[in-house]
């Protein structure tokens, strides 16, 4: 984030910069006094006129400053393609170009096995569908045997009851039967 911000800032003093001097160089052409030879008509001077001379000489100067802004921003802009290793900007700088590098070769390396063999790019996508829809119906399997499970336990509790209700059914019957033998004798 921080070296996103830098770049920012700097493209954006770039920006400044080269409004400028896009400005100087307007303003200068519209409201200094130029030799009307450059501006519109031509005139004919002498090298003896004096007005000439001085304004010959105010227009190399402000090329010759504008020349020096201008070597001074390709310095600036020199130093901000090649950073110094030494700075903190140049060590991060560095370890960004780095981090890109290996980012490209991974991504040749994924291109290159997925332009190789295109079948095994699209199986491992299917392969975890599988695997999912195995776990749904390993899910739904184990739902189907709690149910049943559950179903049977019923039945078992049914049974059973049925069991004690026949065993009740059946000592009863004896008891009855027992005492009727009793009473005829």
């Amino acid at each position: 984030m921080k070296g996103r911000l830098y770049w920012t800032k700097i493209s954006t003093w770039i920006g400044v910069l080269a409004a400028a001097i896009s400005f100087l160089l307007a303003s200068s052409l519209m409201f200094n006094k130029i030799p009307s030879v450059l501006v519109s008509r031509p005139v004919k001077y002498t090298v003896e006129d004096e007005q000439f001379k001085k304004e010959m000489q105010f227009i190399f100067s402000t090329l010759k400053k504008h020349e020096e802004f201008i070597d001074d921003f390709r310095n600036q802009v020199d130093a901000l393609k090649n950073p110094d290793t030494n700075t903190e900007v140049g060590a991060q700088t560095a370890l960004i170009r780095s981090d890109i590098a290996v980012l490209t070769s991974r991504v040749k390396t994924l291109e290159d096995g997925l332009l190789d063999n295109p079948e095994k790019a699209l199986a491992i996508p299917l392969i975890r569908k599988d695997i999912q829809k195995l776990e749904v119906s390993y899910q739904e399997n184990i739902a189907a045997m709690t149910q049943n499970i559950d179903r049977i336990y019923d039945q078992n509790k049914w049974f059973i009851g049925l069991i004690f209700t026949m065993a009740i059914g059946l000592i009863s019957l004896s008891i009855s039967n027992f005492v009727q033998m009793r009473k005829k004798e």
